[in-house]
């Protein structure tokens, strides 16, 4: 469940539903947005088009951000800085029930990437799952399908897998101790054997541990500097999920002990129960508590997605979308595929006054080298 937002995120709930039709659709909804953007953004900035604009200069100094946020202007006002957009394809939450175009096999999968690329995707993020039952898997040969699918007709699209799966906990109902039957709860090298054999160029690695509808999700400092480790030694750069404020300063220990190391990468997980809330405010103050010099995301999930995108933006992140996050392309309608989402973001981003960074020009931002691996382990 989706918990209530501000009127921030609610005026851009209103934008979500209309960014993608006329032009005057848009200046409708950036309208709409005028009170908060004079009253509510803590950090945004100063370059946004229209109506923002002139809101704005009524605060901002010409040309800068204003400095609201400890003393990071010069992590958060990046506006010639172009937007990496990361399209989160499946995910292992979304039903496919929900969607009838939420891609289950690996080749749709990989299609599904492909097609975001073309929209304007300069990362993807993958889950799979079984062809049969769509539910989902850790089974190698769908990473490594998918995977090769996708290298062999892109090789410079960023290519970030999940380690998600294997952190669940369900206490049984005769015995806390015993597990349940939903736990997945396994060994951290298990969780990144298909990092390590096949070398995306980027991993994710969750920092939290939590309530997750009726279960936990366990991922103690333990494991996650073992799974770190196993990603570095292959070459594979983590990408930390950060839920709530303890994340990140379970990250902060893990950097100062060396367990993660440059280059920093960091995505913020809004919208999920006992998380992070979806609002401006709790974005802005998570963004604040990050180090200076790591290359973040911020993200939504259902109906914040969108609203969340243009947020992210507005205080200097890079931005995420994507069936795994939403399967909808506005309040009624649902989406036809992650390149339509793609597509609807990044209308959303060029309306603001920004770009999305290619694949080539992530890459070189974040370290990552020139090119993909250029083939998995066989």
């Amino acid at each position: 469940m989706v918990p209530e937002t501000d009127g921030a995120t609610t005026a851009f709930c209103e934008w979500s539903d209309v960014v993608g039709d006329s032009p005057s659709d848009v200046n409708s909804a950036i309208q709409i947005s005028r009170q908060w953007a004079e009253r509510s953004v803590p950090i945004c900035r100063a370059d946004v088009p229209g109506v923002f604009q002139a809101a704005m200069a009524r605060r901002l100094p010409s040309g800068r951000g204003r400095r609201a946020v400890g003393s990071r202007d010069e992590r958060i006002n990046n506006m010639g800085k172009r937007t990496i957009l990361t399209c989160a394809v499946t995910g292992n939450l979304t039903q496919p029930g929900m969607n009838e175009h939420l891609p289950i096999t690996p080749q749709q999968i990989a299609e599904a990437a492909l097609e975001a690329a073309d929209a304007g995707a300069a990362a993807v993020h993958i889950h799979v799952r079984h062809p049969e039952s769509g539910l989902p898997s850790m089974e190698l040969q769908h990473y490594r399908e998918c995977v090769d699918i996708i290298r062999e007709r892109n090789s410079v699209l960023i290519i970030n897998l999940t380690t998600g799966p294997g952190a669940r906990f369900q206490p049984s109902d005769h015995d806390p101790r015993v597990p349940g039957p939903r736990t997945t709860l396994t060994l951290p090298s298990r969780r990144v054997e298909h990092v390590v054999t096949l070398r995306p160029d980027v991993a994710s690695l969750d920092l939290n541990t939590m309530i997750f509808g009726g279960e936990i999700m366990m991922n103690t400092p333990a494991s996650i500097r073992e799974m770190a480790s196993s990603m570095y030694r292959a070459g594979v750069t983590p990408e930390l999920e950060l839920f709530h404020d303890g994340d990140i300063q379970l990250a902060k220990d893990l950097l100062a002990d060396g367990s993660i190391r440059r280059p920093l990468l960091a995505s913020l997980v809004l919208g999920v129960k006992y998380g992070f809330e979806a609002t401006t405010r709790t974005m802005a103050h998570a963004a604040a508590m990050l180090p200076p010099e790591m290359e973040w995301t911020a993200f939504g999930i259902g109906r914040q997605a969108f609203p969340m995108v243009a947020q992210s933006w507005l205080l200097g992140g890079n931005i995420r979308i994507g069936m795994e996050d939403t399967v909808k392309i506005s309040r009624d309608h649902k989406a036809k595929s992650n390149g339509e989402l793609v597509a609807k973001a990044r209308g959303i981003i060029e309306a603001l006054g920004g770009e999305l960074a290619s694949s080539e020009e992530a890459r070189e931002r974040i370290g990552l080298g020139s090119s993909n691996r250029l083939a998995a382990r066989r």
